[in-house]
């Protein structure tokens, strides 16, 4: 079995000049951990709800430095704005991991599970002739041993 028989294919997929605001809504209304990004038509990322916890945790880093510069006492409210404005200025591209791992459409379903789990991954971009046409999500993988098309 080829990836081709169990990916999704035409995923949503992202600009890297999006808001962060927006990805984040984009993640919740299409109940989704992540997207590719595209620029141009080619694949330049992928983005991730992981990825955004990163940047977070990044951001309170940052700020529990520079707060040690502060002299007056901060307050969880300053503190969460100083963030909040950052993470407003903030783009996928800013938040998107570059080094895409992907697979393409006649990979066997086997070498890119394998693919997936050496890399720690749940989503494989599907790259056919120098475009994305698919996304293979562990989901993916899961549906096709339930559905009994693998074993």
């Amino acid at each position: 079995m080829q990836v081709r028989d169990i990916m999704s294919p035409g995923p949503d997929a992202l600009s890297p000049g999006m808001p962060v605001r927006e990805l984040e809504e984009r993640l919740v209304s299409h109940r989704v951990s992540g997207f590719p990004v595209l620029e141009q038509g080619k694949l330049v990322g992928i983005v991730t709800r992981s990825d955004l916890v990163r940047v977070l945790e990044l951001e309170h880093a940052i700020d529990d430095q520079l707060g040690e510069r502060v002299a007056a006492p901060d307050s969880a409210r300053s503190r969460g704005a100083r963030i909040g404005a950052r993470l407003e200025a903030m783009t996928v591209g800013d938040v998107m991991v570059r080094s895409v791992l992907s697979v393409s459409p006649d990979t066997p379903v086997a070498e890119a599970a394998r693919t997936m789990v050496e890399a720690r991954v749940h989503r494989l971009p599907v790259v056919g002739e120098g475009a994305l046409v698919g996304l293979l999500t562990s989901l993916d993988l899961a549906r096709a041993i339930a559905d009994g098309r693998l074993s």
